[in-house]
């Protein structure tokens, strides 16, 4: 198609990732970063499903898809993006009450609002939620200097779909000395196009997914979670060859 060659020749959709970014799968300039977790019923387009942030307290098993079940709808019905326009009123996500707690539901939810937060910054290109997620402050500068959000806040490109579904593998986090250790498989799906300063970029079949396991490290401090891990290589990458090359 006419527009593909767009692909390698901005920061936005490039397909050209790192295999040194755990989570590199929509390009986030040279850091090669993304993520998000939650599915599309999780992230308030769907509804409430299965267990979630809000639901943590009498668990044994955090197993399974990461999720919060809270969003503001305030700003009216949600409008999924067209080629024309990008989504309109996307559900806000709101904040755990249990996200401060020190303890496994504490950490399980500033996990699931972490991922929500960067999903609603993909699908609005407000990035306010970030800011306020338990994202270690160094992994946070990373992911907010990336030429993609600077991209999504200028109103004039976005992507047409994009979702994330974090599953935690093991019931609970490993800890040591005070570290937490929680290894994730992520899938992303980013849809089937892009749009980069008003101009479509179709993007083929195999670049529209990607799968990629990462290990979240985490430790309490100052009566709050501190979440690490988001640009460690944390293992096998299902991406095509052609799109792993480094950026």
């Amino acid at each position: 198609m006419g527009n593909n060659h767009r692909l390698k020749d901005n920061n936005m959709l490039t397909t050209s990732v790192s295999r040194r970014g755990a989570l590199g799968v929509l390009g986030l300039g040279s850091a090669a970063f993304l993520a998000a977790c939650s599915s599309s019923n999780s992230n308030g387009n769907g509804g409430d499903s299965g267990a979630s942030a809000s639901s943590t307290s009498t668990r044994s098993d955090y197993s399974g898809e990461a999720k919060i079940d809270k969003f503001d709808t305030s700003a009216g019905t949600y409008e999924p993006a067209t080629r024309e326009t990008p989504a309109k009123n996307v559900p806000k996500p709101i904040k755990p009450e249990n996200m401060n707690e020190n303890s496994v539901a504490g950490l399980y939810s500033s996990i699931a609002f972490i991922g929500a937060a960067l999903q609603y910054a993909l699908q609005t290109g407000d990035v306010s939620l970030i800011k306020e997620s338990a994202m270690s402050d160094e992994d946070k500068e990373r992911t907010l200097s990336g030429a993609l959000f600077a991209e999504l806040q200028g109103g004039k490109s976005w992507l047409a779909d994009p979702k994330i579904v974090m599953n935690f593998e093991d019931a609970k986090p490993k800890e040591e000395n005070g570290t937490y250790t929680w290894p994730v498989t992520v899938n992303v799906t980013r849809g089937e196009y892009g749009v980069h300063d008003g101009e479509v970029v179709d993007f083929p079949e195999e670049q529209q997914k990607r799968t990629q396991k990462i290990n979240f490290t985490a430790k309490y401090d100052n009566n709050k979670w501190s979440v690490g891990g988001f640009y460690e290589t944390g293992g096998s990458d299902s991406s095509a060859s052609h799109d792993t090359q480094d950026s």
